[in-house]
């Protein structure tokens, strides 16, 4: 009884093991060019590196349509679970210069730019914030291995860009055509949303390896 006792206090006394990281994309750079209608609008550098606090991820982004061009300077940091704690933005376009910030705490985020404060909740019916701004590639990178690990809830996605927040959801009834220039062993994940997307991905790693918008005309694609 008495080792019984002492064992059960030693147990009692043990830390609880911490929760295993979500898998993602591993460290590492990644490009992606980006089209609209074929015609060519860009390029997305996106770096990923894992430390003790989470991840950290930087991307730089130059693109151009209809005769104006867009410099972005990213910076985002996820949690183990792949929740984004904090999202750093500058875009540069023409004579402008803004700069953007999301601080997420819990359920609820804070975007403040040179227009003010905004403040954002979840959407009904979802479970989790993310930052997906626009066509950077930043936040799509870990969608599929967010949604893996969430069990494909839905989400509220902040678009730092323009002061939004949108829910998006997973779309299990699409059936997208594999696109030619994609490995053969990618899979889909099918957002719906506004606008809706597919991000093509390697199912081991959840590396991305394209991005479609048909509604938008517009395709990102990794190169490799």
């Amino acid at each position: 009884m008495l080792v019984a006792s002492l064992l059960f206090a030693l147990a009692s006394a043990m830390p609880a093991p911490a929760a295993a990281a979500a898998s993602s994309p591993p460290d590492g750079t990644y490009v992606y060019t980006a089209s609209v209608a074929g015609t060519p609008a860009g390029q997305s550098t996106v770096t990923v590196k894992h430390g003790d606090k989470g991840i950290d991820v930087t991307e730089t982004a130059d693109a151009t349509l209809n005769g104006r061009s867009l410099h972005s300077e990213v910076k985002l940091t996820l949690a183990d679970d792949l929740i984004p704690t904090v999202y750093l933005a500058k875009y540069h376009t023409g004579p402008l210069d803004i700069s953007a910030s999301v601080l997420v705490s819990g359920t609820s985020a804070t975007e403040t730019s040179p227009q003010g404060s905004l403040s954002f909740a979840l959407a009904p019916g979802t479970k989790s914030l993310f930052v997906l701004d626009g066509a950077l590639m930043s936040g799509p990178l870990f969608l599929p291995a967010l949604m893996q690990s969430d069990h494909d809830a839905a989400l509220t996605g902040i678009v730092p860009l323009v002061g939004r927040a949108l829910p998006i959801s997973v779309d299990a009834n699409a059936n997208p055509a594999h696109p030619a220039g994609v490995p053969a062993d990618d899979v889909s994940l099918n957002i719906s949303g506004q606008p809706s997307f597919t991000l093509w991905y390697d199912p081991h790693t959840f590396v991305v390896d394209e991005l479609d918008a048909p509604s938008q005309g517009y395709t990102a694609t990794r190169k490799r």
